[in-house]
């Protein structure tokens, strides 16, 4: 990790190190699809690991529904699962149950983080700015998508409801931290 973004992520760390669990704490990365989540939240674990911190990392890709659901549409107990449903296979997985030590961080990355029926359950979120543009080309490298325009007839669905989510979301302004992420090898916090 370059030594920038070494030093930011364990400035941030520290941040979250310190929060009150009450009796755990849940940490939230959000942002478009190629912003870095999945990336920028292992690296605020190992972090937190770093700092002796005990942490539960978990993705939201693994509570996806089914696609032929997903595409029709175009509590405190400590116990959780790490996921049901395998992404990638396309079918339910279900992880088993675990508990949660005393303390414990969850740290979960995904999209849609902030939407009114979520945003409750975070104590500190993450919003990482980038532009669409970036998302999109980050994206054909990671998952081989065939244009990294986000206006291409493959990108648009996902683009334009992204869109839809930061204009009646607006998760910028309900983050604890807006983290422009545009350049991987120097973020910067801008609210």
């Amino acid at each position: 990790m370059a030594a920038n973004r070494s030093r930011f992520i364990d400035h941030l760390s520290a941040e979250i190190a310190k929060l009150p669990r009450d009796p755990y704490l849940r940490v939230a990365v959000d942002g478009r699809d190629g912003s870095g989540k999945t990336t920028f939240a292992d690296q605020l674990a190992t972090a937190l690991l770093g700092r002796g911190q005990a942490v539960i990392r978990a993705t939201i890709d693994d509570f996806h529904h089914p696609s032929a659901i997903r595409y029709s549409r175009g509590k405190d107990n400590g116990s959780y699962r790490r996921g049901v449903f395998d992404l990638f296979a396309d079918s339910p997985h279900l992880q088993p149950l675990e508990k949660a030590v005393t303390g414990s961080i969850l740290l979960i990355d995904g999209i849609f983080l902030h939407r009114p029926e979520l945003i409750r359950w975070w104590n500190y979120s993450i919003w990482l700015e980038v532009k669409p543009e970036v998302s999109f080309s980050r994206m054909k490298i990671r998952d081989g998508i065939a244009s990294a325009d986000p206006m291409a007839r493959t990108n648009i669905r996902y683009h334009q409801g992204q869109q839809i989510y930061i204009d009646e979301v607006r998760p910028q302004q309900q983050a604890t931290r807006v983290v422009d992420n545009d350049d991987f090898a120097f973020p910067k916090i801008l609210a």
